[in-house]
Protein backbone atom coordinates (compact mmCIF):
# COMPACT_ATOMS: atom_id res chain seq x y z
CA UNK A 1 0.00 0.00 0.00
CA UNK A 2 1.10 3.66 -0.66
CA UNK A 3 2.25 5.64 1.78
CA UNK A 4 0.87 9.06 2.12
CA UNK A 5 2.41 12.23 0.67
CA UNK A 6 2.77 15.35 1.87
CA UNK A 7 3.91 17.79 -0.77
CA UNK A 8 5.30 21.09 0.49
CA UNK A 9 5.75 23.88 -1.90
CA UNK A 10 8.50 25.89 -1.12
CA UNK A 11 8.24 30.04 0.09
CA UNK A 12 10.79 32.41 -1.49
CA UNK A 13 14.37 31.97 -1.43
CA UNK A 14 17.10 29.58 -2.70
CA UNK A 15 15.87 26.36 -1.89
CA UNK A 16 16.86 23.30 -3.23
CA UNK A 17 14.78 19.86 -3.30
CA UNK A 18 17.15 18.33 -0.58
CA UNK A 19 17.32 21.48 2.06
CA UNK A 20 13.47 21.77 1.75
CA UNK A 21 12.85 18.13 2.19
CA UNK A 22 15.45 17.63 4.85
CA UNK A 23 14.34 20.74 7.10
CA UNK A 24 10.67 19.55 7.01
CA UNK A 25 11.69 16.05 7.89
CA UNK A 26 13.91 17.42 10.65
CA UNK A 27 11.35 19.54 12.00
CA UNK A 28 8.63 17.07 11.85
CA UNK A 29 10.43 14.77 13.54
CA UNK A 30 11.96 16.79 16.17
CA UNK A 31 7.95 17.91 16.69
CA UNK A 32 6.82 13.95 16.96
CA UNK A 33 9.55 13.28 19.69
CA UNK A 34 8.10 16.06 21.73
CA UNK A 35 5.33 12.84 22.41
CA UNK A 36 6.25 10.45 24.68
CA UNK A 37 4.74 7.39 22.60
CA UNK A 38 6.11 8.35 19.47
CA UNK A 39 9.78 8.96 21.12
CA UNK A 40 11.04 6.10 18.87
CA UNK A 41 8.78 6.49 15.97
CA UNK A 42 10.39 8.12 12.38
CA UNK A 43 8.02 10.33 10.75
CA UNK A 44 9.14 9.25 7.39
CA UNK A 45 7.85 5.73 8.36
CA UNK A 46 4.26 7.57 8.76
CA UNK A 47 4.37 10.01 5.58
CA UNK A 48 6.65 10.52 2.44
CA UNK A 49 7.55 14.04 2.29
CA UNK A 50 7.50 15.57 -1.19
CA UNK A 51 9.33 18.63 -1.88
CA UNK A 52 8.07 20.92 -4.62
CA UNK A 53 10.78 23.31 -6.16
CA UNK A 54 10.19 26.32 -8.00
CA UNK A 55 13.09 28.70 -8.03
CA UNK A 56 14.94 26.96 -10.58
CA UNK A 57 12.92 28.18 -12.42
CA UNK A 58 13.92 32.06 -11.89
CA UNK A 59 17.57 31.31 -11.61
CA UNK A 60 18.60 32.34 -15.18
CA UNK A 61 16.92 35.34 -15.24
CA UNK A 62 18.30 36.71 -11.60
CA UNK A 63 21.47 37.62 -12.73
CA UNK A 64 20.31 39.81 -15.21
CA UNK A 65 17.02 41.43 -13.60
CA UNK A 66 19.43 42.02 -10.64
CA UNK A 67 21.69 44.20 -12.64
CA UNK A 68 21.24 47.62 -12.11
CA UNK A 69 22.87 49.44 -15.13
CA UNK A 70 20.23 48.61 -17.26
CA UNK A 71 16.24 49.61 -17.24
CA UNK A 72 14.03 47.59 -16.12
CA UNK A 73 12.34 47.32 -19.23
CA UNK A 74 15.91 46.23 -20.61
CA UNK A 75 15.75 43.28 -18.12
CA UNK A 76 12.27 42.21 -18.00
CA UNK A 77 12.84 41.31 -22.28
CA UNK A 78 15.76 39.05 -21.21
CA UNK A 79 12.81 36.99 -20.05
CA UNK A 80 10.73 35.13 -22.62
CA UNK A 81 6.80 36.09 -23.24
CA UNK A 82 7.96 39.79 -21.28
CA UNK A 83 8.16 41.82 -24.73
CA UNK A 84 5.56 43.54 -24.29
CA UNK A 85 5.38 44.05 -20.71
CA UNK A 86 2.98 46.45 -19.02
CA UNK A 87 4.25 49.86 -18.25
CA UNK A 88 3.07 49.28 -14.63
CA UNK A 89 4.88 46.33 -13.56
CA UNK A 90 7.86 48.25 -15.08
CA UNK A 91 7.14 51.12 -12.68
CA UNK A 92 6.13 48.94 -9.84
CA UNK A 93 9.70 46.62 -10.22
CA UNK A 94 11.16 50.40 -10.47
CA UNK A 95 9.73 51.58 -7.08
CA UNK A 96 10.35 48.55 -5.58
CA UNK A 97 14.22 48.92 -6.48
CA UNK A 98 13.94 52.18 -5.20
CA UNK A 99 12.97 51.12 -2.20
CA UNK A 100 15.26 48.14 -1.51
CA UNK A 101 19.21 48.37 -1.59
CA UNK A 102 20.00 45.03 -0.50
CA UNK A 103 20.79 43.92 -4.04
CA UNK A 104 21.42 40.17 -2.61
CA UNK A 105 18.24 39.48 -0.77
CA UNK A 106 16.56 41.28 -3.81
CA UNK A 107 18.23 38.88 -6.02
CA UNK A 108 17.67 35.57 -3.93
CA UNK A 109 14.61 36.17 -2.51
CA UNK A 110 12.52 39.46 -3.85
CA UNK A 111 12.83 38.35 -7.36
CA UNK A 112 10.95 35.35 -7.01
CA UNK A 113 7.70 37.66 -5.74
CA UNK A 114 8.54 39.39 -9.00
CA UNK A 115 8.79 36.91 -11.35
CA UNK A 116 5.92 34.49 -9.85
CA UNK A 117 3.37 37.70 -10.14
CA UNK A 118 4.57 39.82 -12.39
CA UNK A 119 5.98 37.84 -15.08
CA UNK A 120 5.31 35.05 -17.22
CA UNK A 121 7.41 32.67 -15.35
CA UNK A 122 4.62 32.65 -12.76
CA UNK A 123 2.75 29.87 -15.67
CA UNK A 124 5.80 27.72 -15.81
CA UNK A 125 5.68 27.70 -11.65
CA UNK A 126 1.91 26.75 -12.46
CA UNK A 127 2.95 23.88 -14.50
CA UNK A 128 5.62 22.49 -12.45
CA UNK A 129 3.29 22.30 -9.46
CA UNK A 130 0.71 20.98 -11.47
CA UNK A 131 2.81 18.19 -12.91
CA UNK A 132 4.27 17.14 -9.21
CA UNK A 133 0.24 16.69 -7.73
CA UNK A 134 -0.97 15.24 -10.96
CA UNK A 135 1.52 12.64 -10.39
CA UNK A 136 1.34 12.47 -6.61
CA UNK A 137 -2.69 11.59 -6.87
CA UNK A 138 -2.39 8.74 -9.21
CA UNK A 139 -2.17 6.27 -6.17
CA UNK A 140 -5.25 7.77 -4.25
CA UNK A 141 -5.97 11.59 -4.14
CA UNK A 142 -7.03 11.22 -0.53
CA UNK A 143 -3.72 10.72 0.44
CA UNK A 144 -2.11 12.94 -1.30
CA UNK A 145 -1.81 16.21 1.19
CA UNK A 146 -0.82 19.28 0.00
CA UNK A 147 1.50 22.75 2.04
CA UNK A 148 2.03 25.86 0.98
CA UNK A 149 4.52 27.96 2.45
CA UNK A 150 4.42 31.67 2.09
CA UNK A 151 4.84 32.53 -1.27
CA UNK A 152 3.98 29.21 -2.15
CA UNK A 153 0.66 29.33 -0.75
CA UNK A 154 0.00 31.42 -3.83
CA UNK A 155 1.33 29.43 -5.94
CA UNK A 156 -0.06 26.44 -4.66
CA UNK A 157 -3.37 27.98 -4.64
CA UNK A 158 -3.14 29.22 -8.07
CA UNK A 159 -2.35 25.78 -9.45
CA UNK A 160 -5.14 24.31 -8.11
CA UNK A 161 -7.56 26.87 -9.51
CA UNK A 162 -6.14 25.39 -12.78
CA UNK A 163 -5.58 21.90 -11.80
CA UNK A 164 -9.55 21.66 -10.62
CA UNK A 165 -10.66 24.26 -13.29
CA UNK A 166 -12.86 24.54 -15.97
CA UNK A 167 -10.18 25.54 -18.79
CA UNK A 168 -7.81 23.05 -20.24
CA UNK A 169 -4.82 22.88 -18.37
CA UNK A 170 -1.92 21.24 -20.12
CA UNK A 171 2.20 20.83 -20.37
CA UNK A 172 4.26 18.94 -22.65
CA UNK A 173 1.09 18.10 -24.68
CA UNK A 174 -0.45 16.22 -21.71
CA UNK A 175 -3.57 17.08 -19.84
CA UNK A 176 -2.99 18.05 -16.16
CA UNK A 177 -6.59 18.43 -15.46
CA UNK A 178 -8.58 16.98 -11.92
CA UNK A 179 -11.69 16.12 -11.17
CA UNK A 180 -12.80 17.10 -7.45
CA UNK A 181 -15.06 13.72 -7.55
CA UNK A 182 -12.64 11.71 -8.55
CA UNK A 183 -9.66 13.67 -7.30
CA UNK A 184 -10.27 15.16 -3.84
CA UNK A 185 -7.41 15.70 -2.07
CA UNK A 186 -6.74 14.91 2.30
CA UNK A 187 -6.19 17.81 3.14
CA UNK A 188 -4.32 21.36 2.02
CA UNK A 189 -2.13 23.52 4.74
CA UNK A 190 -1.72 27.14 4.00
CA UNK A 191 1.41 27.88 5.98
CA UNK A 192 1.50 32.05 6.01
CA UNK A 193 -1.22 32.09 3.76
CA UNK A 194 -0.50 35.29 1.06
CA UNK A 195 -2.68 33.90 -1.61
CA UNK A 196 -5.45 36.44 -0.69
CA UNK A 197 -2.32 39.40 -0.59
CA UNK A 198 -0.95 37.85 -3.98
CA UNK A 199 -3.83 36.99 -5.71
CA UNK A 200 -4.73 37.27 -9.30
CA UNK A 201 -7.82 38.23 -11.33
CA UNK A 202 -8.47 34.82 -12.68
CA UNK A 203 -8.61 33.21 -9.43
CA UNK A 204 -9.66 34.80 -6.67
CA UNK A 205 -9.40 33.40 -3.24
CA UNK A 206 -12.88 33.91 -1.99
CA UNK A 207 -15.07 32.29 -4.98
CA UNK A 208 -12.28 29.78 -5.68
CA UNK A 209 -12.69 25.53 -5.69
CA UNK A 210 -9.75 25.52 -3.27
CA UNK A 211 -12.09 24.68 -0.13
CA UNK A 212 -13.17 21.33 1.68
CA UNK A 213 -16.87 19.80 0.86
CA UNK A 214 -17.92 18.58 -2.06
CA UNK A 215 -18.46 22.04 -4.19
CA UNK A 216 -14.10 21.72 -3.13
CA UNK A 217 -11.19 19.90 -4.41
CA UNK A 218 -9.96 19.00 -0.85
CA UNK A 219 -11.20 17.31 2.18
CA UNK A 220 -9.57 19.45 4.44
CA UNK A 221 -8.57 22.99 4.74
CA UNK A 222 -6.00 24.10 7.28
CA UNK A 223 -4.35 27.72 8.05
CA UNK A 224 -1.80 28.65 9.72
CA UNK A 225 -0.74 31.88 10.79
CA UNK A 226 1.61 32.97 13.45
CA UNK A 227 0.37 36.03 15.42
CA UNK A 228 3.87 37.93 14.97
CA UNK A 229 4.62 36.92 11.05
CA UNK A 230 4.29 39.98 9.84
CA UNK A 231 3.57 38.44 6.16
CA UNK A 232 0.46 36.36 7.70
CA UNK A 233 -1.28 39.31 8.83
CA UNK A 234 -0.86 41.43 5.33
CA UNK A 235 -3.84 40.59 3.82
CA UNK A 236 -5.65 37.34 5.40
CA UNK A 237 -7.99 35.04 4.85
CA UNK A 238 -10.88 34.78 7.01
CA UNK A 239 -13.35 32.73 5.87
CA UNK A 240 -17.11 32.87 8.25
CA UNK A 241 -19.94 30.62 8.80
CA UNK A 242 -22.40 31.78 6.77
CA UNK A 243 -23.23 29.07 4.75
CA UNK A 244 -21.20 30.65 1.44
CA UNK A 245 -17.87 29.75 1.54
CA UNK A 246 -18.66 26.33 3.08
CA UNK A 247 -21.47 24.89 4.14
CA UNK A 248 -22.43 25.28 7.55
CA UNK A 249 -22.34 21.63 8.54
CA UNK A 250 -18.77 21.57 7.02
CA UNK A 251 -17.91 24.31 9.31
CA UNK A 252 -19.43 22.81 12.42
CA UNK A 253 -17.42 19.46 11.19
CA UNK A 254 -14.35 21.72 11.74
CA UNK A 255 -13.73 20.63 7.88
CA UNK A 256 -11.76 24.76 7.73
CA UNK A 257 -9.09 25.13 10.41
CA UNK A 258 -7.49 28.24 11.18
CA UNK A 259 -4.59 28.36 13.72
CA UNK A 260 -2.95 31.43 15.10
CA UNK A 261 0.33 30.23 16.99
CA UNK A 262 1.98 33.24 19.46
CA UNK A 263 4.74 31.22 20.76
CA UNK A 264 8.02 32.78 19.60
CA UNK A 265 11.43 30.36 19.76
CA UNK A 266 13.20 32.36 16.94
CA UNK A 267 13.13 35.93 15.70
CA UNK A 268 12.02 34.03 12.44
CA UNK A 269 8.67 33.60 13.26
CA UNK A 270 7.94 33.36 9.41
CA UNK A 271 10.26 30.13 8.71
CA UNK A 272 8.77 27.03 7.84
CA UNK A 273 10.25 25.37 11.09
CA UNK A 274 9.14 27.80 13.38
CA UNK A 275 5.37 27.05 12.39
CA UNK A 276 6.20 23.56 11.81
CA UNK A 277 7.83 23.18 15.60
CA UNK A 278 4.70 24.51 17.59
CA UNK A 279 2.49 22.04 18.83
CA UNK A 280 -0.72 24.11 17.76
CA UNK A 281 0.36 23.50 14.12
CA UNK A 282 1.94 20.40 14.14
CA UNK A 283 -0.89 18.36 15.94
CA UNK A 284 -3.37 18.80 13.07
CA UNK A 285 -1.09 18.24 10.67
CA UNK A 286 0.01 15.00 12.46
CA UNK A 287 -3.63 14.07 13.28
CA UNK A 288 -4.32 14.24 9.05
CA UNK A 289 -1.57 12.36 8.12
CA UNK A 290 -2.04 9.55 9.96
CA UNK A 291 -3.13 8.16 13.07
CA UNK A 292 -1.63 10.40 15.49
CA UNK A 293 -3.09 9.75 19.33
CA UNK A 294 -0.52 10.57 21.46
CA UNK A 295 -2.87 10.90 24.67
CA UNK A 296 -3.79 13.99 26.64
CA UNK A 297 -1.62 13.23 29.43
CA UNK A 298 1.57 13.04 27.02
CA UNK A 299 -0.32 16.07 25.03
CA UNK A 300 -0.12 18.57 27.71
CA UNK A 301 3.33 17.49 28.56
CA UNK A 302 4.42 17.92 24.75
CA UNK A 303 3.64 21.90 24.88
CA UNK A 304 5.06 22.59 28.25
CA UNK A 305 8.29 21.31 26.99
CA UNK A 306 7.85 22.98 23.73
CA UNK A 307 6.75 26.21 25.62
CA UNK A 308 9.93 26.00 27.56
CA UNK A 309 11.87 27.04 24.41
CA UNK A 310 10.09 29.96 23.55
CA UNK A 311 12.00 33.41 23.71
CA UNK A 312 10.52 36.11 26.02
CA UNK A 313 12.15 38.83 25.08
CA UNK A 314 12.38 38.26 20.96
CA UNK A 315 8.86 38.07 21.05
CA UNK A 316 8.53 41.45 22.81
CA UNK A 317 10.88 42.93 20.45
CA UNK A 318 9.26 41.63 17.43
CA UNK A 319 6.38 42.92 18.51
CA UNK A 320 7.55 46.59 18.79
CA UNK A 321 9.41 46.06 15.13
CA UNK A 322 6.10 45.38 13.69
CA UNK A 323 4.14 47.74 15.42
CA UNK A 324 6.73 49.97 13.48
CA UNK A 325 6.27 49.02 10.34
CA UNK A 326 4.42 50.52 7.63
CA UNK A 327 2.43 48.52 5.32
CA UNK A 328 0.18 50.29 4.30
CA UNK A 329 1.10 50.46 0.00
CA UNK A 330 -1.65 49.83 -1.80
CA UNK A 331 0.70 47.51 -4.09
CA UNK A 332 0.45 44.64 -2.74
CA UNK A 333 3.26 43.41 -4.29
CA UNK A 334 5.69 46.02 -2.86
CA UNK A 335 3.93 45.67 0.41
CA UNK A 336 4.82 41.94 0.70
CA UNK A 337 8.24 42.51 -0.28
CA UNK A 338 8.48 45.41 2.08
CA UNK A 339 7.57 43.31 4.70
CA UNK A 340 10.53 40.79 3.94
CA UNK A 341 13.14 43.03 3.93
CA UNK A 342 11.53 44.21 7.22
CA UNK A 343 11.79 41.32 8.46
CA UNK A 344 14.93 40.54 6.92
CA UNK A 345 16.71 42.80 9.00
CA UNK A 346 14.90 42.21 11.98
CA UNK A 347 16.03 38.44 12.00
CA UNK A 348 19.28 39.44 11.14
CA UNK A 349 20.04 41.57 13.78
CA UNK A 350 19.28 39.03 16.39
CA UNK A 351 21.66 36.76 14.35
CA UNK A 352 19.39 34.04 13.22
CA UNK A 353 18.77 32.96 9.58
CA UNK A 354 16.41 34.46 7.31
Amino acid sequence: MSKTKLLVVQGMGQATAETLKKDVVDTLQGALELYEPYKQEKIEDFIEVVPVIYNDIFDDYRQKMADRSKKVSDRLRSIPGTSNIAQEIVESITSIEDDINDDEFFKTHLLDVIFYRLTVLGEQVRIKIGKEIAKAVTDGAAKVHLLGYSLGSSALHDTLSKLYGPEQFRADGTDLNLSISDHRLGSISMVANVSRLLESSWAPVRNSIIRPGSLGCTAQFLEFRHKLDPFAQLKPFNPTNNGDWISQQNWNNRAYLLREPSEVTSANTHALSHYLQNPTVHFDLFTQLFNFEPGAPATAKAIENYQATTAEGKASALEDAIEALDLSDSNSVKRFMKAAKAVKEFVTAFGDNF
